[in-house]
């Protein structure tokens, strides 16, 4: 489960950023089609007591994020493991593409690993390309975790 909380500490501008963000991310995980390695929605919901709290019922993935993978097992890496690894990732932002998606917030910590299996995570950044748009500006904003 994925839980989201709005602070009322933060100014406004914030909060608004805040809630685009989780209505992106909602929207972008009912969209996509799924395909077996990116993580599925199965709920949404608002805690009644704390509207400010979303929640997201995701999939149950058994594994690790692939920075944790690659720290703490990189020792038994194999250079046909991390093909494999990097294969898998690669693909994962291929399909995101084919579906006029960008991600915006890619990272070892955004990918999910399950028995040699790469799961592509956290879409609150992702935009779509509108029909037609074929170019996209690039423009470096921290707005992601680091």
């Amino acid at each position: 489960m994925k839980v989201m909380h709005l602070d009322r500490l933060w100014t406004r501008e914030r909060q608004a950023v805040f809630r685009s963000w989780v209505e992106n991310e909602v929207q972008v995980m009912n969209t996509l089609k799924p395909d077996g390695r990116m993580v599925q929605m199965q709920e949404v919901f608002q805690l009644s007591r704390h509207p400010d709290t979303t929640c997201l019922v995701l999939e149950y993935l058994p594994g690790v994020d692939l920075h944790e993978r690659i720290v703490t097992d990189y020792q038994n890496l194999t250079a046909s493991s991390l093909a494999s690894l990097i294969a898998s990732l690669v693909q994962q932002v291929h399909i995101l593409h084919e579906q006029r998606y960008i991600h915006y917030d890619l990272k070892p910590s955004n990918f999910l690993v399950t028995n040699d299996r790469v799961h592509l995570i956290d879409f609150g950044l992702t935009k779509r390309l509108e029909q037609g748009q074929s170019e996209v500006l690039l423009v470096y904003r921290r707005e992601g975790t680091v």
